[in-house]
This record gives structure tokens, C-alpha cells and sequence, in this order.
């Protein structure tokens, strides 16, 4: 709560809670106090409780020492414990925000390629991924969206592959995705997008969402927009299909969790080319008849490559197999590495196959990577945690599904085996 500025000094104090449209006056605000009102978490004046009961004072006193501040606005997200710090309240904060944000991203977007006004209403993907605690949080969120004029196409549990392909398919103006990846157990969150399909971050659109976050965010409509049910599976599953053609017959394991990628390689199993075993559960086994196997992260992005001893194979041979199969269309390959991962490696220029991998630092957000990517025309970037983004023409993308699949193509381009797959000079 801030006290109200261009007050006389005979006024009444007012205070002003995190997000609140209008002033309330001090008893109010002790009362709230008292109770331990929600948003007192996030009030500077949250520690004046001088004129309040011993007892609850002592209570204050307790909570503050053993809570650190609290910090909704991570580098790629919006993320917190759910129900102490991320309630139904956050997700609607956060939807109105976005929505608001978003219309004036759209009518940037739209004006700078010379295309038609957004309607009355804007059109977003939206869904949740698999934690029990995203639906809660996904019907404050939808509700909101809609009531801020964004008309949705509900996907329902899904991962952000598969929303960012019905924004594209569907030239959607945006993104919400209801979610706690790269998060510990019993945190929560939302990803956001614009047009372009990249997440917004810290240090780019992600700044201008955290510092409207506690501000009144009016209606610009009285109605609500509508909303309609979509599938983000199938566009996946042809997507994929697209892609497998041509590529080496290999057994193959993954291992997955999210129920819409399992969804869409159950789907695919009939023109996989090689066999396919799907593990929902524990590593994968090294008596498996899979040459090679998989694991993908709960984001639907991240995804470990093993060999058939079932061994990781390094980040670095990774590179060096995707860019030889990139070398195929270019005479260098600029791949683009986040801040952590270009250190670590300590590449500048390294010998590749035909021909070079040039290295580019690109920050520590994904925002930053991918603008990167898109600055450079660079086909390859990776993160070190098993994200690797590929561009393919004017959009860039991250999907673990798609990831695998080019590993298979690039494996596809001679008989050698895995174990030989990545490590000429790589260092």
C-alpha cells in the first residue's frame, strides 16, 4: 500500500493497496493488516504494525524474518509459489496486463509490415500444462483474457510447442500458457508471447509487463470475447510427419511425461520409421533394443540425447551434428548460445564437417537468444540445459520433437554409428 501523494496535511492518511484502482483510508488498511490481507505480502508498509495487537505483531514479525521478497518475475516468466505468492489474484493480474501490453505489440507489429488493424477483439492461444495447480490458476487467467478482449483458442493441457503452432497456423496475436517448467515442485507461473512467438523476458517485453503488473488495468470492452476449443496435438502430429520423411530407419526410446506429447507420438507411431518405444516413467532402459533413446523435459522443449548405453551425449557433439547437417545449406553455420553455455565452451570459430560453426554469445534470456538468432540469420542456438532453437525460413522455433527429428536427419546422412555421430573436432 503507498499513501496517497498531493495530500494536505489536515487530510486523513489514505493508502493505496498493490493493484487497487482507489485509495482506502488507514483503517481499512490496519484491518487488512490484521487479517494478513494477501497483497500485504507485496507492501512496502507491510512492517507498520506498531498500532495492531501484540500478538499479532509478533505473527508479523515471524512471517517477514522467514519469508525472502517476493520476486514474481524470473528471467523467461512469471513464476512463484502457488498459493503463497501465485494465486487465482496473479493470474488475473497477469492476464490483464498481458492483454493490455499485447494490443499495443499488435498495433506496433501490424503497422511495421503495413497490415490491416487488429479487430475488435485480439486472438490468443491459451493452455495449461499438467500440474494439478495449472487449471486452478488457468480459469482465473482465461476468464480475465477474456474480459480484456482477447478471443481464445483453448487448447487445454498442452506445452508451448504445440501453442506456439496454432499462433502460427492460425496467425494468432499472442500467446498464454498457464505453467511452472524449470520451476521446483509446487511453484507456478505463465509464459507469455506476442505475434513473433517469442516468450517474452527480462531485459525485453517481460520489463514492461513487471512494471504495469500493480497498476489499475480498466476493461477496454464491456462484453467478453469468445473463446473456442482447439487441439494443439494434430498440428503437431503432421508437422512431425512432414519432417520424418526421409530419414533413417532407427529404434528409437522416449521417454516423455507431458500427456500431449505422449498424445502426439502415439499418434505418429504409424509412420515412425523406425520402432518407436514410448516410456512414461524412469529413465530409459539400457536393455532396450533403442539404439538410441530421448528424454524430454516437462516444458516439451528440453530434451537429453542418449547413446545405447544410455549415456548423455555432451551438448557440444549435439551441436556439431546438427550444424554438419545445416552445412548442408550454408558454407558457415552462426549458431547462437546463451551466456552460460558460450563460456563454458569457449568457441569462437571450430573446424565442422565441410565446413565452420561460428558462435555467437546471446545472452541469458531467451528473448535475447532468439533476437539474437533473428539479428544474425542464424539457423542453430542452444541453451546448455537441452533446448536447441532452429530456424526454418522467417520463423524460430524450440520443440523437443523437432529436435529429435533432426538429430535422426542428420544421423540419416551417413551409415556411421551414434558413438562417432558429433565428434569430429569438436573440440
Amino acid at each position: 500500500m503507498q499513501p496517497s501523494s498531493g495530500q494536505e496535511s489536515p487530510s486523513p492518511v489514505t493508502y493505496r493497496c498493490p493493484g487497487d484502482p482507489a485509495d482506502i483510508s488507514e483503517a481499512v488498511h490496519l484491518s487488512r493488516l490484521a487479517t494478513f490481507y494477501h497483497k500485504c505480502q507485496q507492501c512496502e508498509h507491510r512492517s507498520e504494525v506498531d498500532r495492531l495487537a501484540p500478538a499479532i505483531q509478533t505473527q508479523w514479525a515471524q512471517l517477514l524474518a522467514s519469508t525472502e521478497p517476493v520476486r514474481l518475475f524470473h528471467n523467461n516468466g512469471i513464476r512463484g509459489r502457488y498459493l503463497n505468492q501465485i494465486t487465482r489474484n496473479e493470474a488475473a493480474r497477469a492476464a490483464a496486463v498481458f492483454a493490455a501490453t499485447l494490443r499495443e505489440v499488435v498495433e506496433f507489429w501490424r503497422a511495421e509490415r503495413k497490415l490491416k488493424p487488429a479487430g475488435r477483439w485480439l486472438r490468443v492461444a491459451f493452455g495449461h500444462d499438467s500440474r494439478p495447480s495449472s487449471a486452478d490458476l488457468a480459469i482465473a487467467a482465461a476468464e480475465t483474457l477474456r474480459q480484456h478482449g482477447c478471443e481464445q483458442w483453448d487448447l487445454g493441457i498442452t506445452v508451448r510447442p504445440q501453442l506456439l503452432g496454432v499462433l502460427r497456423d492460425e496467425s494468432l496475436d499472442g500467446a498464454f500458457l498457464v505453467t511452472g517448467h524449470s520451476s521446483p515442485t509446487g511453484w507456478n507461473g505463465f509464459d507469455l508471447m506476442g505475434p513473433d512467438g517469442v516468450i517474452w523476458s527480462l531485459g525485453g517485453m517481460l520489463d514492461v509487463v513487471e512494471q504495469r503488473f500493480h497498476q489499475p488495468c480498466p476493461r477496454p470492452d464491456r462484453d467478453a470475447a469468445p473463446a473456442q476449443i482447439s487441439d494443439g496435438v494434430q498440428p503437431a502430429v503432421l508437422r512431425l510427419q512432414r519432417m520424418l520423411h526421409g530419414t533413417r530407419s532407427i529404434p528409437v526410446e522416449v521417454r516423455v511425461h507431458e500427456p500431449s506429447v505422449i498424445d502426439a507420438l502415439e499418434r505418429s507411431r504409424s509412420f515412425w520409421p523406425g520402432a518407436l518405444t514410448i516410456s512414461s516413467g524412469g529413465l530409459a532402459s539400457s536393455d532396450s533394443q533403442a539404439e538410441l533413446a530421448f528424454e524430454i523435459g516437462e516444458d516439451g522443449i528440453a530434451v537429453r540425447v542418449l547413446d545405447g548405453q544410455r549415456k548423455e551425449v555432451a551438448t557440444a557433439r549435439v551441436l556439431h551434428g546438427l550444424s554438419e547437417l545445416l552445412l548442408d545449406e550454408h558454407p558457415h553455420v552462426d549458431v547462437v548460445l546463451s551466456g552460460s553455455l558460450f563460456q563454458e565452451l569457449q568457441w569462437t570459430v571450430q573446424r565442422c564437417g565441410p565446413g565452420y560453426i561460428v558462435t555467437h554469445d546471446g545472452g541469458g534470456t531467451e528473448e535475447s537468444l532468439v533476437r539474437t538468432m533473428w539479428s544474425l540469420g542464424a539457423p542453430l542456438a542452444a541453451d546448455g540445459q537441452g533446448r536447441y532453437w532452429i530456424r526454418h525460413g522467417s520463423q524460430i522455433g524450440s520443440d523437443a520433437l523437432e529436435t529429435i527429428v533432426m538429430v535422426l536427419k542428420s544421423l540419416s546422412r551417413s551409415d556411421r554409428p551414434l558413438d562417432q555421430w558429433g565428434r569430429e573436432r569438436a573440440g
